[in-house]
């Protein structure tokens, strides 16, 4: 991977190859999110820890997650995540 405007490319370990390979079987390509977390790969995996433990603690389904995530990143003006989650309520609705 080459650099991305300022930031020298991040050092390609196993946990960023994965990273990059769930998003190439998933979608076709590297979304920009993962770009950001291989430079700290172990980050992304424990704020995901993090959010499976709430999801188990509460009952969390897919619809009401995407719900929260959806409104929450409505509110702050996050169009790319309000997307993303847009995508995966129309998908499960």
């Amino acid at each position: 991977m080459s650099a991305m405007g300022f930031l020298s490319a991040p050092e390609t370990t196993a946990e960023v190859q994965r990273l990059f390979d769930e998003d190439v079987y998933e979608l076709g390509y590297v979304v920009n999110a993962s770009r950001l977390w291989a430079y700290e790969p172990s980050l992304q995996a424990g704020l995901f820890d993090l959010i499976r433990g709430i999801v188990r603690e509460h009952g969390l389904d897919v619809r009401q997650r995407g719900i929260l995530v959806a409104a929450c990143a409505s509110t702050l003006g996050d169009s790319y995540c309000s997307l993303a989650w847009g995508s995966k309520l129309a998908r499960g609705g």
